[in-house]
């Protein structure tokens, strides 16, 4: 990838949504007075509250220790049966964000909304809670991130 092909798709993306600079209304002339501007990335609601409850239901159930972080060896526990380790890991390569080793509660909530974002419904993630809750397997949602070894 060189240099000049990397400057190129740069300023492409920087024509399809530049970055928002300026004043935030017409009243404000200098951009040292401009308020800033919050660019809403979802492009969905929020996940409903009956969501947000069983999701962080799940996210308990599954930090055993309750530090607010999920380890791997946390989500080894919560899928005990068969296949935990794959489930473990197909959790992990979707939600840990930052690949720290731990799932934190804000990257849980946030993986959640994302997916919400790729498509699906509250009602589907939902259904699909109540098969993790009942020791189902970690599905690849079809929302960009992959299950996939790193």
């Amino acid at each position: 990838f060189s240099l000049k092909r990397w400057w190129a798709v740069a300023e492409e993306r920087f024509r399809a949504e530049p970055p928002l600079m300026g004043t935030a209304c017409s009243s404000c002339s200098e951009l040292g007075k401009a308020a800033p501007v919050q660019r809403n990335i979802s492009k969905t609601p929020p996940l409903a509250e009956q969501t947000k409850k069983r999701l962080e239901h799940i996210f308990k159930r599954m930090d055993k220790d309750g530090d607010n972080a999920i380890t791997r060896e946390e989500a080894l526990s919560f899928w005990s049966g068969n296949f935990a380790k794959v489930n473990a890991q197909a959790m992990f390569q979707e939600v840990d964000s930052d690949v720290s080793g731990i799932v934190t509660k804000e990257e849980f909530m946030a993986f959640w909304q994302q997916v919400k974002d790729s498509g699906y419904t509250d009602h589907d993630i939902m259904e699909e809670t109540v098969e993790l809750l009942n020791g189902g397997s970690w599905v690849d949602w079809q929302d960009g991130r992959s299950t996939g070894s790193i």
